[in-house]
């Protein structure tokens, strides 16, 4: 009789507060949400996870490298993720960067828009570039001071000009002539290196020139870019190579999307140098920023 009472007062006190007998009951067991569970995006193994599931899209196509090293240019077609093996070369990350324009015309035809600079000699498909095919160019001596050039129309902003390089039969300090402002010692080494030099330019006609300070010297080239400078330069470099033709060409931004539980209050993004970032989220629908601090992921993991 006395557990009988028992379970009465327990129901009836229940109903006071608004609940069923039955609605009280999965809650005994109910599992909570814990964030580094709930978000759990883990992207070393070169597929999308689903903890939770990502929706990706980017509206162009885009260049990263496969995980033999090779520059697979606008290998990543539209709303394709890129497993990008740039840095480590045997660890994917998922490759997630701004859209960038570059105004660079003919990035890789150095006998077309561009100028063969005090006569030197220009050669297309010297040897094996980047991207595993024979297009690499190679620039031999002129008269003095001698390389490639082109010139453009500049808005008055900082750019990032970047120029894959690598020595013929020696060492060779290539001058980076951005709009006027001069970085004398991009050097040349045995294997293929995508140098950078950014400046700020004054608005206006100007060129970009990648020349030898010199009468002596040769070098292989490949892929040029100039593009507005990116936030996350100083740690990841300028963004993923942009081919070109006769105009310019813009590789539209990576934008992730998945839903955020409520236990979930931050998201910890670690980068290819296990370096971190903490972004504060609210739950719901939420796509990842374009501002981070480096274009290369590891991992995203739910914090409170």
């Amino acid at each position: 009789m006395k557990r009988f009472l028992v379970t009465i007062s327990l129901v009836a006190l229940l109903a006071l507060a608004g609940q069923s007998f039955a609605g009280w009951l999965p809650l005994v067991g109910a599992s909570a949400c814990v964030p580094a569970t709930a978000v759990n995006e883990v992207f070393t193994t070169g597929s999308m996870p689903s903890t939770p599931v990502i929706t990706f899209t980017r509206a162009s196509s885009g260049s990263y490298y496969n995980s033999s090293n090779v520059l697979l240019v606008f290998g990543a077609t539209t709303d394709a993720a890129r497993f990008d093996y740039t840095i480590s070369g045997s660890t994917a990350t998922l490759l997630y960067e701004p859209a960038a324009t570059n105004i660079a015309l003919q990035s890789n035809a150095f006998t077309t828009t561009w100028t063969a600079y005090a006569s030197s000699t220009i050669t297309a498909a010297a040897t094996t570039s980047p991207d595993g095919t024979s297009d690499g160019w190679s620039i031999g001596p002129g008269t003095s001071s001698y390389g490639t050039n082109q010139t453009f129309t500049y808005a008055s902003a900082s750019y990032v000009a970047s120029l894959y390089l690598k020595q013929l039969t020696s060492t060779v300090n290539i001058v980076f002539d951005l709009a006027g402002n001069y970085d004398t010692n991009q050097a040349t080494t045995a294997a293929w290196v995508r140098n950078n030099y950014v400046a700020t330019a004054s608005s206006g006609t100007h060129e970009i020139r990648y020349y030898v300070n010199g009468s002596s010297g040769s070098w292989y080239q490949f892929g040029a870019q100039v593009e507005l400078t990116p936030a996350s330069l100083t740690t990841s470099g300028p963004t993923s190579y942009i081919p070109t033709t006769t105009a310019t060409v813009t590789r539209a931004a990576d934008q992730a999307t998945f839903t955020i539980p409520s236990c979930v209050g931050h998201l910890t993004v670690t980068f290819i140098d296990n370096t971190t970032q903490s972004i504060a989220v609210s739950a719901g629908s939420y796509t990842l920023t374009n501002t981070l601090n480096e274009y290369n992921i590891k991992s995203i993991v739910g914090a409170s």
